[in-house]
């Protein structure tokens, strides 16, 4: 069982050091998009794709990066129930929080893929000099929200087999 969580263990950090590369060359296009703009129009020309693409494709920033930030103990919450619970009361807290996590991911997952779909058959594209489908900007939501799920699992067996809290966790490295 350990070798299966080491092997385990080895592709969420390489799955995490990916999604936080994606999202890292994602910020670095959209910010030379954004200062590109100004500096074409102001020598009379611009590229609307330039103009399309700081908005578009921010998803692939933010939704990449929830099951990351899951993961850190870094997402936004409320951690009023820390001072209230302790022991295993916090532990059923955490399997219930990743349960639900699962689940939303899923139906976010699934509601991506509806709409990946839609935008694959209509075949509809931006109005650019390149035309990108867009798909192609879903497909940044059913990544992040397949991130999302993977990451939420693995809180989920964590907290199942060592019945703790994964702020106890550090990045997938159990303390004792």
């Amino acid at each position: 069982m350990s070798r299966i969580l080491a092997g385990w263990e080895k592709f969420i950090q390489g799955l995490g050091k990916a999604t936080v590369y994606l999202s890292t060359v994602s910020l670095i296009v959209i910010t030379i998009a954004c200062i590109l703009v100004p500096i074409m129009r102001l020598f009379g020309f611009g590229l609307t794709i330039l103009q399309e693409m700081p908005p578009e494709f921010a998803g692939y920033i933010a939704f990449p990066l929830m099951g990351i930030l899951l993961k850190m103990e870094r997402h936004v919450s409320v951690d009023i129930i820390k001072f209230y619970l302790r022991g295993k009361a916090l532990g059923i807290v955490a399997i219930v929080i990743s349960l639900f996590t699962i689940l939303g991911g899923l139906m976010l997952m699934y509601a991506a893929l509806i709409a990946l779909g839609y935008y694959w058959k209509t075949g509809q594209a931006f109005d650019t000099e390149i035309p990108i489908p867009y798909w192609i900007i879903e497909l940044g939501l059913v990544i992040g929200s397949a991130i999302l799920v993977i990451f939420a699992v693995e809180m989920f067996v964590r907290s199942i087999l060592g019945f703790r809290h994964p702020a106890e966790l550090e990045l997938g490295k159990e303390t004792d």
